[in-house]
């Protein structure tokens, strides 16, 4: 590279560092959402604690959150490892890898073309179009940077390989298609990209020759593809897999195939309108056949009226493909590589997805950029208003995208934002729910699910949430009618069976209860808290020695869990002689103890039956007399009566009739 033409690309990168700086240097201050980011990062145990031997081979071999992307959990890991679970840097890492992005695009394509203006428009463009703010905003969205990191990477390896063809250039373009495969399968679409680019710009399949790259016949140029569409091929059942065992993809009863088609045409084309009015962006957009009370049938209209502007931009980029190559190209690479995630396959329930445009609209970019060079070109006095409309444009996007950019500031406004924008937003009221259930707010929580079900009435989250609201509400009948509704509308829930046993225990019918709690244990059999819950409904019905049994396995699922405690008083108390065992109750006792220290009046009240049990009564009565005093006054009494009985020397029996008051409850 030449001293000017390096310049000039220098120059370039630092104009789109400033670019993306402006708009994203809020994230800084913005937190962790309540939609996947705690179930990728925050909640997550495999990658909160930082990279580690046992979580490299976790990211390789989970199907966590429904898909397969190793490099992207570890990722995540790095994050971790380097920053804790500080959101702001988690972000910032986000935006410097966006940059990278934008940088490598462009110096693709000066590579390419060696043309430096319309490259970085291209590039900024890519840079701070508000479409972008999903994936960068959002920090379980890394997949989507990291993907794009290795597809600019990818091209300039391609760019290699045309200009001197040889196996190490060839296997670097491989890697990149691997690595960027293990970030997000989109990358699948990457070896049509690559033979687009060889039409143009590179301009290999010149029968003339006359292209700046060495000329190769079609035929060479698709031989050239099939190892990494085999690649590519590996990844997409990966990736069919994951996201089947994890149940993200519908079936064809939950949503037909003429849907699918009908929302795929209407979205290519919906796409293209936000792209030129970016308005209205929300983190979700509701499918129009599932909330409609027509379903489909009110596809059939937008969809015929998609299919037409398809048809004639299809039969336009085709007609002017010999004297506008670019935009034939362009549009190609925006059908193409959309396409895996238009909706055919249905991945989630959602109509469409800014994030899904981040690699694709780089298409519909240099279809327009170039074709409008093109025109300047030929007539010189349009070069001026282009400068000028390009500069406005840039400075509008900037604007908008700074304001996008701000609704995802924290989960709650998120949310409101999307539901100020969108029509039906089921998963906005849901979502927002859960916020201000968090927060306390029951009744607004109860108004947000209530508004999901009028919507869309399968909603199972909706149901099991809304049940939570009415269980700590003491209505615990409409709790159970909600929890049997989910369960109805997805019978594997393991949370719903286990919140379901919750609330059959509190209406008393703790046989029921156990009915869904060996379901819970049954359908994971890693739950520590469907054991520990099986255990207490086990002890309230006298089978102390089953109970004992559910405990253990609940200890070795999860140290340290409340089972720990529940498991010594049962060993300190039971009036069955073959279950009590006084040394491992006083060993459970005291690491308890260890673990919390001696503050807690249900952890003295657990040693003081522990040491009875033993004979040490000085020691029990020591330890009770200190729980009285710390007990809180609705529990007081009982505690006293527990003292008095080891004034006069005798260890505590717990039938289950008095065992409505479990240690460790609250």
């Amino acid at each position: 590279m030449q001293g000017s033409a390096r310049s000039r690309v220098i120059l370039g990168a630092f104009v789109l560092a400033v670019l993306v700086a402006l708009p994203y240097a809020q994230l800084r201050d913005h937190e962790f959402v309540h939609f996947d980011d705690y179930g990728y990062i925050v909640d997550n145990p495999h990658v909160n604690v930082g990279l580690s031997s046992a979580g490299l081979a976790w990211a390789f071999t989970t199907h966590h959150m429904a898909n397969w992307h190793p490099l992207t959990w570890i990722s995540h890991m790095l994050d971790c490892e380097w920053f804790g679970l500080d959101p702001g840097a988690h972000h910032l890492m986000g935006v410097g890898l966006h940059l990278i992005n934008a940088v490598l695009l462009f110096v693709a394509l000066w590579t390419m073309t060696r043309e430096t203006a319309p490259s970085l428009v291209v590039a900024a463009l890519f840079a701070l179009h508000p479409l972008r703010v999903e994936s960068v905003a959002w920090a379980s969205e890394r997949k989507d940077l990291l993907a794009g990191l290795f597809w600019m990477l990818a091209m300039l390896a391609w760019v290699a390989y045309a200009r001197r063809p040889g196996a190490a250039r060839y296997l670097g373009v491989c890697a990149c298609l691997a690595a960027g495969l293990l970030a997000k399968p989109m990358l699948v679409t990457l070896p049509l990209a690559l033979l687009l680019i060889d039409y143009w710009p590179l301009q290999r399949l010149r029968v003339d020759g006359a292209g700046r790259f060495p000329a190769v016949s079609l035929r060479r140029a698709v031989i050239e593809k099939i190892p990494l569409l085999a690649i590519a091929a590996l990844s997409a059942g990966a990736t069919i897999l994951a996201q089947s065992a994890g149940g993200a993809v519908q079936e064809l009863a939950g949503l037909s195939l003429a849907a699918r088609v009908g929302n795929a045409a209407v979205s290519y084309v919906a796409y293209l309108w936000k792209t030129v009015w970016p308005t209205r962006l929300a983190f979700y957009y509701p499918h129009t056949a599932i909330v409609a009370d027509d379903g489909a049938a009110s596809l059939v209209l937008p969809a015929i009226a998609a299919g037409v502007v398809l048809f004639g931009v299809s039969v336009l980029a085709v007609r002017f493909a010999t004297r506008a190559p670019q935009f034939v190209v362009g549009w190609l690479w925006y059908v193409a590589t959309l396409f895996p995630v238009i909706g055919i396959v249905q991945v989630g329930n959602q109509a469409m997805a800014d994030r899904y445009t981040y690699i694709p609209l780089v298409g519909i970019y240099l279809a327009v950029v170039w074709t409008l060079r093109q025109a300047a070109h030929k007539r010189p006095y349009l070069r001026s208003a282009l400068t000028v409309a390009t500069v406005a444009i840039l400075a509008g996007l900037a604007v908008t995208t700074s304001l996008q950019a701000r609704t995802w500031r924290d989960s709650e406004t998120l949310f409101e934002h999307a539901l100020a924008v969108t029509d039906d937003n089921y998963v906005a009221h849901v979502n927002l729910g859960n916020v201000l259930a968090r927060r306390g707010d029951r009744a607004a929580a109860e108004t947000h699910y209530r508004e999901a079900l009028q919507i869309e009435p399968d909603q199972v989250e909706a149901h099991h949430n809304l049940a939570g609201v009415l269980l700590l509400r003491a209505d615990t009948q409409g709790a159970i009618s909600h929890y049997r509704e989910a369960l109805r509308l997805r019978p594997d829930y393991v949370s719903a069976h286990l919140n379901l046993g919750v609330a059959l225990d509190r209406a008393a019918t703790p046989q029921e209860a156990m009915v869904h709690y060996e379901r819970a244990a049954r359908l994971d059999p890693t739950s520590y808290r469907a054991q520990e819950l099986l255990a207490g409904a086990m002890a309230r019905i006298g089978d102390d020695s089953g109970a004992a049994q559910r405990y253990r396995r609940a200890i070795e699922l999860r140290p340290g869990s409340p089972a720990t405690l529940r498991l010594a008083w049962l060993l300190a108390t039971s009036p069955d002689a073959e279950v009590r065992d006084a040394p491992e109750a006083l060993a459970l006792a005291n690491r308890c103890a260890q673990a919390s220290g001696l503050d807690d009046p249900w952890i003295l009240t657990v040693l003081a039956a522990a040491a009875a049990e033993a004979g040490r009564f000085d020691e029990a009565r020591r330890w009770q007399a200190r729980a009285v005093e710390l007990a809180p006054e609705t529990s007081r009494e009982l505690f006293e009566t527990r003292l008095q009985l080891y004034r006069d020397g005798l260890p505590l029996r717990e039938g289950p009739d008095e065992r409505a008051v479990i240690p460790g409850d609250s």
